[in-house]
């Protein structure tokens, strides 16, 4: 990250605090934890003001219980 942020300790500490808050979403989400993620992104966004970080790229979410039978 220091390689794209170059010096920009507050955007870096924002997006860090961005991902943290993800994660915890994603550990208390019941459908996360009912679900397998695959192929999704994260998306981090920011200019000289502001920074946003964002998962997207959710279509091949499926449950754990079909998992494997459509995808390998």
């Amino acid at each position: 990250m220091n390689g794209f942020l170059r010096g920009r300790e507050s955007t870096k500490r924002h997006i860090i605090e961005r991902l943290r808050h993800l994660r915890q979403v994603f550990v208390n989400s019941p459908f996360f934890q009912r679900h397998e993620v695959i192929g999704s992104s994260i998306l981090i966004i920011y200019d000289e003001e502001k920074a946003g970080v964002w998962m997207i790229d959710f279509a091949k979410t499926v449950p754990f219980a079909l998992w494997g039978q459509s995808y390998p």
